[in-house]
């Protein structure tokens, strides 16, 4: 996901809640099909992306474009997109993806979490790393690991907008300001 900024981070979370009710009226699975093809679609075609967004361009040249390109699509992601048109936040597209996966997993009880090592580790040890994060988090886990040798040691865990640092690293950095 992009670098969010104040300024489109409250209009995404707003509009990925009402995807996420749309989506609950009607046909879940198949809305959240649709809605990440449409996302995929727009986000790697740039001029379809620049046509969207660009203030010249009718809103209503905008649609029926969109009606045409998306027009075996569900009414619920058309019109979910004619809105994002008129009010202009169709470049938001991404992070509203980011926002309804989050809402999604919090609805699956799944966490996404973030695990950086100072090395590479077996499968054993990424397996009870996950199972201790399951017991403390009472959740399923979805869990990215990445190296970096920076850390010199331990492990630094993020979830959502917390992130545990266990690292060597930290502690040294700790132990300095005594």
């Amino acid at each position: 996901m992009k670098e969010l900024t104040l300024k489109n981070v409250k209009p995404s979370k707003r509009y990925a809640q009402a995807l996420f009710e749309a989506m609950q009226e009607s046909n879940f699975d198949e809305i959240l099909f649709e809605f990440n093809n449409v996302v995929e679609i727009i986000n790697k075609d740039n001029e379809f992306k620049t046509f969207l967004s660009h203030p010249v361009i009718s809103n209503d040249e905008k649609k029926q474009i969109v009606s045409e390109c998306f027009k075996d699509f569900s009414d619920t992601i058309k019109n979910f997109l004619f809105i994002l048109i008129d009010e202009k936040r169709i470049n938001c597209l991404s992070e509203i993806k980011a926002f309804l996966d989050d809402k999604i997993n919090g609805k699956n009880n799944l966490v996404n979490v973030n695990v950086t090592l100072a090395f590479e580790a077996n499968d054993e040890i990424k397996n009870q790393i996950i199972q201790r994060l399951k017991n403390k988090l009472q959740a399923d886990v979805n869990a990215e690991f990445k190296i970096s040798p920076d850390i010199i040691g331990g492990l630094k865990i993020q979830v959502e907008d917390t992130v545990i640092d266990l690292s060597i690293k930290k502690k040294i950095e700790n132990f300095k300001k005594i």
